[in-house]
């Protein structure tokens, strides 16, 4: 009997003789598969502060050095962890961080990082005021009732107790703490050449700025520690093949990490100030937002009150320039008599972040909290609001300016704080054994 032609069907690129057939008919061929995944492992990893106690007060820095070695990382998945022990006054009610702000983030001021070779990837001031408006503008009221809860964003509850005796533990994503952490590119990995010996420092805040203390729970002699204190970073392993591509990569053109960074500018103005101009000396290649916010100056100091919330609404027109371009190209005239007032820059704020062509990831802001405590002059720079990276450029010759005009209704009687931050694109290039930023 003559014996069928076997077909080789093997998938792999060995070649086998004849001889294998009855091996390969009785699917007797063992071979490795091919791996499916770039990633052969994925992990927490603990990275701890130089101290492990902080006293809460605006002086106290925080500083962390990473020991990532080649590991990448997943920056969306990683946060940061603390402890809240208080020492304050019994038998009061507790202080909270306020309904209008951003939670736990209130105790940062500021935040800067640099790159092992001590260049200076990303550095935002005022960030407690920044994030009270990007979270609020950019989070659905569901992300606030479940990440959010994790840090006590807009929450009614005290992270205390009036017998002084519970100690509270926060997380707070890293993506929400700094700019720095969400990458251009949703979901991108943190390179390890970058990640390795990256140095975060985090400028703490007063505590009677981050708490609203009504009834003087931190009185004279009482503080707040900062305990037990890790990044936890998820951290993911390539495969050798993997590892080989993006090394030879970074060593000749380097890798590339695009992400947004914030200029943030503050000035106060005396009582009763009607027309707010305000310039922005920062050069940059690619601005695709700026917002202003105002606020009573004597709230940053008064522990008594939110001190993250805007002024009611009292702006009757505003308008950005750069250069010989307008932002609207007409400007906005509002009514400040109107029930709700500000209802056209609460719908340009809105399409500057992109919610009004996303009805499914809707901001958590009303128009009456607009109006009242959440209110900001923001505008979208971009050219085309479909593509990634359209921005404007900013120099010398083309300076941002805010023009702004409030009422004769507004308040005469306490100084006007103006906190303007502008939004960019950096690009992060990362060598084997050095780093470069192009803004």
């Amino acid at each position: 009997m003559q014996r069928d032609n076997i077909t080789n069907v093997s998938v792999s690129e060995n070649e086998y003789s004849e001889t294998d057939g009855d091996l390969m008919l009785n699917q007797l061929i063992y071979e490795m598969p091919k791996a499916l995944s770039l990633r052969t492992s994925k992990t927490h990893v603990s990275q701890y502060p130089q101290q492990s106690t902080y006293t809460v007060s605006r002086d106290t820095v925080m500083v962390w050095t990473w020991n990532t070695g080649n590991s990448y990382i997943d920056c969306a998945n990683s946060y940061l962890k603390f402890r809240l022990k208080a020492t304050g006054t019994a038998a009061v009610t507790p202080p909270t961080f306020g309904t209008s702000g951003s939670g736990a983030l209130n105790l940062i001021n500021s935040c800067r990082i640099r790159s092992k070779s001590g260049v200076e990837l990303s550095r935002t001031e005022n960030l407690n005021m920044y994030n009270t408006f990007r979270i609020a503008s950019e989070k659905s009221q569901q992300w606030i009732n479940t990440i959010g809860s994790a840090f006590y964003v807009n929450a009614t509850t005290s992270p205390f107790n009036s017998a002084n005796t519970l100690f509270t533990d926060v997380t707070i994503p890293l993506s929400e703490i700094s700019s720095f952490f969400r990458p251009l590119k949703s979901g991108q990995l943190l390179p390890a050449q970058l990640a390795s010996g990256l140095n975060i420092e985090l400028s703490l805040e007063s505590v009677s700025k981050s708490f609203k203390d009504p009834s003087a729970f931190f009185g004279a002699g009482s503080s707040l520690l900062l305990t037990d204190i890790h990044m936890s970073l998820s951290t993911v392993n390539l495969s050798d093949e993997t590892s080989k591509i993006l090394n030879l990569e970074s060593s000749q053109s380097g890798l590339e990490f695009v992400y947004p960074r914030v200029f943030s500018y503050q000035n106060i103005f005396p009582a009763g100030s009607t027309n707010i101009n305000i310039q922005l000396q920062k050069s940059v290649s690619q601005a695709v937002r700026v917002s202003t916010i105002l606020s009573n100056n004597a709230n940053a100091t008064n522990g008594l009150v939110d001190s993250f919330v805007s002024e009611s609404w009292k702006v009757k027109n505003w308008q950005y320039r750069l250069g010989s371009s307008y932002f609207p190209n007409q400007p906005v005239i509002e009514s400040t008599t109107s029930s709700l007032p500000g209802v056209q820059s609460y719908m340009l704020g809105l399409a500057s972040y992109d919610k009004m062509t996303s009805p499914f990831s809707e901001s958590s802001v009303t128009l009456q909290k607009f109006g009242t405590s959440n209110g900001s002059i923001s505008t979208s720079l971009e050219r085309d609001s479909s593509l990634a990276i359209s921005g404007q450029s900013i120099n010398n010759s083309r300076v941002l300016e805010a023009l702004i005009e409030r009422d004769a209704s507004a308040d005469t009687t306490d100084k006007l704080q103006v906190d303007c931050f502008l939004t960019y694109i950096a690009v992060a290039k990362a060598y084997i054994d050095n780093v470069s930023v192009s803004i």
